[in-house]
């Protein structure tokens, strides 16, 4: 067996520098505090380790965040669906390559479970996804995984934009036909963009983006995702108001002149990687174009605020069409107990299987 090369120390949310975890270079927005108190406010909670070497034992090096759950046996994981939580994982002070990071896992699993601190983790990584512009059925990595009973690994595939590009390249790579010619109609139409900056403001836009989600749920005979409800809702913008959320609407004067609310949307706002959380729109307004003057501006926005990537999150075609990227992300999960090996996907489905067993 060989020896460790990191000290795992761990730290309790509430005593966490929270400023010195946000300002790592690979922070996702579900890494900040603002996504602790969101967490928390649904009665979920983040498991957060320090990591040092043990050559330099007080001096660290990043950190380890996750969500954490309890369901009899305590599971740590990203994704975790029912709170819209996409990524998490590493946060490193400084760029490490995806072999330094597997090594870094290895001894947090170590760790975890030595103490007895959870039985099984999931975790995802968005520093350890792949990216194209096309499709890979089966795309490959360039570092390794271990190779223990205790280890799986699944792929969870997803489309982003890459918010860094300059705002001309970015308008440059929208498809013409399905995109460019919408937004540049929508704002013939009159169609305007606005961003909710008030805190009073933000129970009327949630009913709003609920009672649009409804809609689309009820027209597509889909049931929405818990966190799409409007408590989740409510609780995300109130928490990560005002600098780690982007809430917009789209108005527009309809065919009788009354000006209404087409479309509305949140964005999650993190140091380098955000996410698209939440958005619909009005089916009798689509013939105005909203939606792709929405994400276009949203696009704007986040770039300005100098986001890296966009997660859009699944690989719906039509979200080809904002010059989004495949981004292949493997999700490795790893088991204290052989019992848990093939549950790998829902946290939910691995306490139902072990009462079941019991």
């Amino acid at each position: 067996m060989s020896m460790s090369r990191y000290l795992i120390a761990q730290i309790e949310p509430h005593e966490a520098d929270w400023d010195d975890i946000e300002s790592c270079p690979d922070c996702t927005v579900f890494h900040t505090r603002q996504w602790d108190h969101y967490l928390s406010t649904i009665g979920r909670n983040h498991f957060i380790l320090s990591i040092s070497t043990t050559t330099t034992p007080t001096s660290c090096i990043g950190f380890f965040v996750a969500t954490i759950r309890n369901f009899g046996i305590k599971l740590i994981g990203s994704p975790d669906g029912g709170s819209g939580t996409y990524v998490q994982g590493l946060c490193m002070k400084e760029e490490v390559s995806a072999d330094e990071r597997m090594a870094i896992y290895q001894d947090i699993i170590a760790f975890v479970f030595e103490n007895r601190l959870a039985s099984y983790i999931q975790v995802s990584d968005w520093s350890l996804s792949s990216h194209s512009t096309e499709w890979i059925p089966q795309p490959s990595y360039t570092f390794s995984f271990p190779t223990t009973k205790e280890f799986h690994q699944n792929l969870r595939s997803t489309l982003f934009i890459d918010t860094s590009l300059p705002e001309e390249q970015l308008w440059a790579n929208l498809k013409y036909k399905s995109c460019k010619y919408c937004i540049n109609k929508a704002r013939k139409l009159g169609l305007h963009i606005k961003v909710v900056d008030r805190r009073e403001e933000i129970p009327e836009f949630v009913d709003t983006l609920s009672a649009l989600i409804q809609d689309v749920s009820r027209r597509k005979h889909e049931r929405r995702h818990v966190h799409h409800s409007k408590k989740y809702l409510m609780a995300l913008c109130q928490s990560l108001f005002p600098n780690r959320v982007l809430m917009l609407q789209v108005l527009g004067t309809t065919d009788n002149g009354t000006e209404q609310v087409m479309a509305s949307s949140v964005f999650c706002i993190g140091p380098s990687v955000s996410t698209y959380f939440s958005g619909a729109s009005n089916e009798e307004y689509m013939k105005y174009c909203p939606n792709e003057l929405m994400i276009w501006e949203g696009m704007r926005i986040l770039h300005n605020h100098g986001s890296r990537d966009l997660i859009l999150g699944g690989i719906a075609s039509y979200k080809k069409k904002y010059g989004s990227s495949y981004s292949f992300l493997p999700m490795m999960v790893f088991s204290r107990y052989r019992i848990l090996d093939n549950m790998r996907t829902s946290l939910k489905r691995i306490y139902k299987a072990i009462r079941q067993k019991k």
